[in-house]
């Protein structure tokens, strides 16, 4: 079946349509990546959450993922469930229009203007009538339409991911964001450019209206896993490797920045303990809306000790310490 969405929300296929949402909302706080120290968990968590919901909140949906799984929200297998139209019916002969009939006639009613219309009925009022001589005439009694009046259909939300680089993030870009409106007549996905600012965390979100689908998107933004560094809001974290000897005795390491080709060169001064930190400013991430303004890099030495020593070096170190 693949994935449970169900189980990802923590509710039976029997919720309703309000308890969906009351399911999505308390999990989506609970793992919004800004919350939870562990952001790569909360990331893949708050991704679930939200595909989850895009599924089970929409009637169409759930019906296909509720027979058929995961694989009929493909849009082949949504395709192939539509009913397949019914050949043209031939035409009826048309009848001579018979001018003032009693059907038309009693489509206009005379209704004194201070009587109010029941709900959901609107009327469409001329201001005055004219004479068969073309000058207009007040009256007291104005003939009015009534016409049924159709609801305003709510706008739809949608979920949508926007995956940056942490690079993208620190430099800032443009990024097209892609979704899949909940109109399943809709087979192409909609798309917009998103203008990513220097600095923006992951998390943030961005308020798209779809008029031509009359939907709304929330874009959220992610951020891809970094073979180098992690984020820590402002700040950037980096693991550096150093010898015993350069603990006991200092010497000199080279720490990458996010900047290409600007490396910084750190001396070792004094003893270095496993997992110590030392915080260099002015070399993490952009903050967002300072311009200039960074946070800090934050570098923690991780001592590797060596496979094998002698018993001559043993007895000396053990002379030494």
């Amino acid at each position: 079946m693949g994935k449970d969405y169900y189980n990802v929300l923590g509710i039976a296929q029997s919720a309703n349509e309000s308890q969906i949402r009351n399911a999505y909302l308390s999990l989506a706080k609970e793992w919004h990546p800004d919350l939870c120290s562990d952001k790569e968990l909360a990331t893949t968590k708050f991704q679930d959450i939200s595909e989850a919901f895009q599924v089970l909140s929409n009637a169409e949906r759930k019906e296909l993922y509720d027979k058929h799984g995961e694989k009929g929200l493909t849009p082949d297998a949504m395709k192939a469930t539509e009913p397949k139209s019914a050949p043209p019916k031939p035409k009826p002969k048309s009848k001579p229009k018979k001018t003032n009939t009693k059907k038309e006639k009693d489509k206009e009613v005379e209704v004194p203007p201070n009587i109010k219309l029941p709900p959901g009925m609107q009327a469409i009022t001329p201001a005055t009538l004219k004479s068969p001589f073309g000058r207009a005439i007040k009256s007291s009694i104005i003939t009015r339409k009534i016409i049924p009046v159709k609801p305003k259909p709510k706008k739809l939300s949608i979920l949508c991911q926007l995956d940056c680089t942490l690079e993208e993030l620190f430099y800032g870009c443009t990024k097209t964001a892609t979704w899949r409106s909940w109109d399943t007549n809709c087979r192409e996905p909609r798309t917009t450019d998103v203008k990513v600012k220097p600095g923006w965390a992951v998390g943030h979100k961005i308020d798209y209206q779809d008029e031509e689908m009359d939907e709304e998107a929330m874009i959220i933004v992610t951020e891809a896993k970094h073979p180098i560094f992690k984020r820590d809001k402002d700040d950037l974290l980096y693991t550096a490797d150093i010898t015993l000897k350069q603990a006991l005795c200092g010497g000199e390491v080279v720490v990458p920045t996010i900047v290409k080709d600007q490396n910084l060169k750190l001396k070792l001064d004094g003893l270095i303990s496993p997992g110590q930190v030392k915080k260099i400013p002015k070399h993490g991430m952009t903050i967002t809306g300072k311009p200039g303004a960074r946070g800090c890099l934050q570098v923690t030495f991780n001592i590797v000790f060596p496979n094998s020593i002698t018993t001559e070096q043993r007895q000396q170190l053990a002379e030494i310490l």
